[in-house]
């Protein structure tokens, strides 16, 4: 069961490292753009911000749920 729970925290990890990876190539991708369009099209530059900010929310809730299940699961075992 210990074996279980440290393979888990592992690909708890591994998964959250990938997100933090995709979140600061958003952020990125996001100053580039604010930088090139400035004023000129403030709703390509909000609505990135929106379609971003929710796919990174949208993105963190599903690891965080993957994980939550893999805890329950190991626990029932």
């Amino acid at each position: 069961m210990s074996s279980f729970t440290a393979s888990q925290n592992f690909k708890q990890n591994q998964m959250l490292a990938r997100f933090y990876e995709v979140e600061a190539l958003i952020y990125l991708l996001r100053t580039h753009i604010e930088s090139q369009y400035n004023d000129s099209d403030l709703t390509l530059i909000h609505g990135f911000r929106l379609l971003s900010d929710g796919a990174l929310m949208d993105l963190y809730q599903a690891i965080t749920l993957n994980t939550d299940q893999s805890h329950q699961g190991g626990n029932d075992e």
